[in-house]
């Protein structure tokens, strides 16, 4: 698939205005002045030697159109303005295609964040089952609804359990996981959260119940065992936001913005699956979003 991507470099002297302001009139024309961009080139040859001279994509100052979620290299050349020895900031902007202009901070760099969400804020026009893999249930128990916190999929899981996974085609490996939910006022409210998914038999599985608190679970052959158990007013009738954040054997379970926070090793390395979403008989919630 080709994408245009486009990158920026903004420079500014230490100490200098911060983008968007203005500086006084009074500076000096030498201290006002500010770095820029003189040149830049595009290398698709990513096992390219930093020297080497090949692998470009086009000649200097040409734009390219390179490949969504392939690496590539961009080379910048910068001229300073006014005092050459002042030390020079640059930051990296980038947008894709006619998106906005957004900084790409160095955790990110050298691809930006990358996020596939699925947002049940308003009803899908598409059928459950394109967003739904059910390895038990149905879309037939899932349905949209709409309150004051705004649009909803609520999974009630009345005749039997649902286990559903997304069909989140990603083409990178996803480390975190997050849902905004809500359980009902009265009754049975259990949900799991299913990670390191390999196939029906065997995975993980983070369970909130409002009764119970927050356990984590080992699937395996069938057999669910539990890793540990933290009692916890889970609440009910408020939307929430849960985070699963895992990297490499440890799991990081952050509840209502670190109202509650677990870490905990669980072993052996997490494998990497899409998320999914486990009702148990008798149980219901209502799902907002799902990144």
């Amino acid at each position: 698939m080709n994408a245009l991507a486009a990158l920026m470099l903004f420079g500014c002297k230490t100490g200098g205005p911060i983008p968007g302001k203005t500086e006084s009139a009074k500076q000096p024309a030498a201290e006002a002045a500010t770095a820029r961009q003189t040149a830049f080139r595009l290398r698709t040859d990513f096992q390219a030697p930093l020297n080497a001279n090949h692998g470009w994509a086009t000649g200097p100052n040409e734009a390219a159109t390179v490949l969504a979620d392939e690496p590539f290299r961009i080379r910048f050349e910068v001229e300073a303005a006014g005092n050459a020895t002042a030390e020079r900031r640059f930051q990296l902007q980038v947008r894709r295609n006619a998106g906005d202009w957004e900084p790409l901070p160095a955790e990110n760099f050298p691809q930006p964040a990358k996020k596939y969400a699925l947002d049940f804020e308003a009803k899908p026009e598409t059928p459950l089952d394109a967003h739904w893999r059910f390895a038990s249930g149905s879309a037939e128990a899932l349905t949209s609804g709409k309150s004051d916190g705004g649009g909803y999929l609520q999974f009630n899981a009345g005749e039997s359990s649902i286990f559903a996974l997304a069909r989140a085609a990603t083409t990178w490996t996803p480390i975190e996981f997050a849902a905004i939910l809500r359980f009902p006022s009265t009754g049975a409210t259990t949900a799991g959260f299913v990670f390191g998914y390999e196939d029906t038999e065997n995975y993980l599985r983070a369970d909130l119940s409002a009764d119970e608190g927050i356990q984590l679970l080992r699937v395996r052959e069938g057999i669910v065992s539990t890793i540990s158990a933290h009692p916890f007013a889970v609440q009910r009738t408020t939307w929430v936001e849960v985070k699963l954040i895992m990297e490499g054997s440890t799991l990081t379970l952050e509840y209502d913005d670190e109202a509650f926070v677990l870490s905990e090793d669980l072993g052996a390395t997490i494998p990497a699956s899409v998320p999914g979403i486990f009702v148990p008989l008798g149980s219901r919630v209502d799902l907002q979003s799902l990144v």
